[in-house]
């Protein structure tokens, strides 16, 4: 602050406005597309992913699919480029999501040191936008897909093919103690908070946590194998819905080609609608919904891919990047006791 106060005085208060503007749009520039502000909460127009951009290092960014703003979050010095680089052979980052209130972050840090690939350590850490607050979440080797409550307060997320629950409030790592929710992969919380939705065995499953009974949502095996669900966690009235990945196992490519479906949750006769019409390989899918009408966004061939009711039906691709997944309509705060 002292820093910034006698910059104030030494040059004028509008000679350092001017300066700000221009580095923020050299930086907005050098980005390749319109500027953003970096730190403003996260809406349901914008996206949040990971890009490789170098070698060696990924960046996490958030860009809106509509004017295509884009800015890099978390700093530059965090938490990456902070370690021992001599031992370590990469550390990135993936599995972005972000909080309900659109100030957070979760996302998994993947650490693999120099020479030993099969020591590769992943665990899930969430962090103010900007980087700061950081807080490991995890100290398990191979975390993935952390996924928030609606409320904020809980955390959800894959380690080892069990889907667990870890509480955010009044706790700290390591003395947070995860509850099993159940066996599968990706979770993906209901609006309510009510529901987990995951995969497991090619099909998508839902639980209320601390349940032992679980029920199946979609399932077609011996063709299709489905997996990455995303609940809806946007929007308003009408049937909630999940989207997820649906695999043609009969294609017989060794690529697994697979389209993105979406299907109603707790409708009577439930019905599957395609959202992409082509057979290639993907992944990372999401939904979001608001006054702009629904949105799809996935990752096929390092690139996302976006689509809504304005887009062509095959979508557009918006930029290189992987595991993307949508801001929050009506920021929401946790109230912890």
């Amino acid at each position: 602050m002292t820093t910034n106060c006698h910059a104030s005085r030494a040059r004028g208060p509008r000679t350092t406005i001017t300066l700000i503007a221009v580095l923020l749009l050299m930086d907005g520039l050098r980005a390749g597309s319109a500027v953003v502000q970096a730190q403003t909460p996260i809406g349901s127009t914008e996206i949040v992913f990971v890009r490789k951009t170098s070698a060696t290092t990924w960046g996490m960014f958030r860009r809106d699919v509509r004017t295509g703003a884009e800015a890099r979050l978390l700093s530059s010095a965090y938490p990456c480029p902070t370690r021992d680089l001599s031992t370590i052979a990469y550390c990135a980052y993936r599995d972005p999501v972000v909080s309900p209130d659109g100030r957070r972050v979760a996302f998994v840090v993947e650490v693999t040191p120099k020479g030993d690939a099969n020591t590769r350590v992943d665990n899930v850490w969430i962090a103010a936008l900007d980087g700061a607050n950081a807080l490991q979440i995890t100290g398990a080797r191979r975390t993935a897909a952390p996924a928030w409550s609606p409320d904020g307060r809980r955390l959800a997320y894959e380690e080892y093919g069990v889907i667990y629950e870890v509480p955010l409030c009044n706790n700290s790592f390591p003395e947070r103690r995860p509850g099993t929710v159940a066996r599968g992969a990706s979770p993906s919380y209901s609006k309510d908070g009510k529901w987990i939705a995951y995969s497991r065995d090619g099909a998508v499953y839902r639980i209320t946590p601390g349940a032992s009974s679980e029920t199946i949502l979609t399932g077609n095996l011996g063709r299709f194998v489905e997996t990455e669900p995303r609940w809806i966690r946007t929007g308003w009235g009408g049937n909630e819905y999940v989207v997820f990945l649906s695999n043609n196992m009969t294609s017989g490519s060794t690529q697994l080609p697979s389209n993105v479906r979406a299907q109603a949750v707790g409708a009577a006769s439930p019905s599957t609608y395609q959202v992409t019409k082509t057979d290639t390989r993907k992944s990372s899918p999401d939904i979001a919904a608001d006054w702009y009408g629904t949105k799809f966004v996935w990752e096929e061939a390092g690139r996302i891919w976006y689509r809504d009711d304005k887009t062509p039906s095959a979508g557009v691709p918006l930029t290189r990047g992987t595991t993307p997944s949508f801001g929050v309509f009506a920021a929401r705060v946790a109230t912890c006791p």
